[in-house]
């Protein structure tokens, strides 16, 4: 059934169009194929589909797995005498949750005291439940430990932050959620940096904005770092004023926009020599970074 037609013939593939007229509901039809190998090489078969849906609709559901995470206990410890929290994880969303671990690190705790508990798979609706036993050791933190976190420097914890518990607060009745942050400043203070001249350009600059394709494991420094890099000297200044997540953005990534200012000290930049550039820096966030650009 349908027409099948060559469209396209090189040394190294050829390219087969098959079409369909209609395809009823729950049925299926199948094209058979006789391939006889030429050379001793690697066989690759690509399929590519589409298909126009005609007076129906469709459904997607997204299976998107969510973790809550709820912590039971005492409210008050005593110096010295151990006590047992229970962390409940759940996963109420729609998708399975993979490779969940809960890592614990005590407070002013070096990578050494860092806890680990694989909890494996979490499927929708399902909870998994890790007992931990604390013994104060030292005044404590007035903190919600689950909505807390551990902040690190080149792998060192340097402080903590966290949201501070509503009952230990003499806070107005309109008053949201407060949080605290500590850090430990180092021992010895930074380098100064000496400041380097630079002249202003008499020629105007050149604004263009990018919409970018980002993975979630990629920091947006990162990002802008690599822009820095691959403009060189012409890039006046990359400024990020954009943040967005749903719809048209593909799973695992997020939409980040970039403001690139371009100048020269010598000349007014072409358009041609803007386009290249922006070329440049796609390209090195591409091999780089696996970023693409929104279109």
């Amino acid at each position: 059934n349908g027409v099948i037609q060559q469209t396209e013939v090189t040394e190294q593939f050829n390219t087969y169009h098959w079409q369909l007229q209609e395809l009823a509901g729950r049925g299926s039809e199948t094209l058979k194929l006789k391939l006889v190998p030429r050379a001793s090489r690697t066989l690759k078969l690509g399929v590519h589909w589409s298909h126009a849906a005609v007076d129906s609709e469709a459904g997607v559901e997204v299976q998107e797995p969510k973790l809550r995470m709820q912590i039971s206990g005492p409210d008050e410890v005593f110096f010295n005498s151990p006590q047992v929290y229970r962390l409940t994880l759940t996963n109420p969303g729609t998708g399975v949750a993979e490779e969940v671990y809960i890592n614990l690190l005590p407070p002013a705790g070096g990578n050494e005291s860092l806890s680990t508990h694989q909890l494996g798979e979490l499927q929708p609706g399902a909870s998994k439940t890790v007992e931990v036993e604390l013994t104060p050791r030292e005044a404590g933190k007035l903190f919600v430990r689950g909505s807390s976190i551990t902040l690190m420097a080149d792998g060192t914890p340097t402080g903590a932050a966290g949201q501070v518990r509503p009952d230990r607060v003499d806070a107005p009745a309109w008053a949201g959620a407060i949080w605290a942050m500590e850090l430990t400043l180092p021992a010895e203070p930074a380098v100064e940096v000496t400041p380097e001249y630079r002249p202003l350009s008499p020629f105007p600059g050149v604004d263009r904005d990018l919409a970018l394709l980002v993975p979630y494991d990629v920091p947006t420094s990162t990002v802008s770092r690599a822009i820095r890099d691959a403009g060189g000297e012409l890039l006046e200044q990359v400024t990020v004023f954009d943040l967005y997540r749903g719809d048209g953005v593909s799973e695992g990534h997020r939409s980040l926009a970039f403001r690139l200012r371009l100048q020269a000290l010598d000349r007014t930049l072409t358009d041609k020599e803007v386009d290249r550039m922006v070329k440049k820096i796609m390209k090195r966030l591409g091999e780089d970074l696996g970023v693409e650009q929104r279109l």
